[in-house]
């Protein structure tokens, strides 16, 4: 698999709404990939939290409108939203968010050469 090919698969199950049909292992992930989202906005400190707290709604606007037209449920948009508001209010330090992307992309690429390389599985 290509690294471009592995990317595009994955920006196409991000596009796609979450459903009722999916095991609850990836409904407990769902929610904490979305507070992810809020705390990379964590370096904008304390002072930006108004800001901070207006992400969730363009969240919202640019994420979770596409997906009701693509066949997601209002509930499930507010339930995404909801954690990506929970994530602004990240304390912590501020690398931390961006250390959890890095693992996250480094497990991927693992993943992906796995799938090509039987010595890897």
């Amino acid at each position: 698999m290509r690294v471009r090919d592995g990317i595009l698969g994955l920006v196409r199950t991000i596009l796609t709404p979450s459903s009722r049909s999916e095991d609850d292992y990836t409904w407990c992930v769902i929610p904490i990939g979305h507070a992810w989202v809020g705390a990379l906005l964590a370096p904008l400190g304390p002072a930006a939290a108004p800001f901070r707290l207006l992400a969730s709604d363009a969240y919202w606007t640019l994420k979770e409108r596409g997906d009701l037209r693509r066949g997601g449920s209002w509930r499930d948009g507010l339930v995404d939203t909801g954690f990506v508001g929970v994530g602004t209010l990240y304390i912590g330090p501020w690398w931390w968010p961006y250390a959890i992307g890095v693992a996250v992309v480094a497990g991927l690429l693992a993943r992906w050469s796995a799938r090509r390389d039987p010595t890897w599985r």
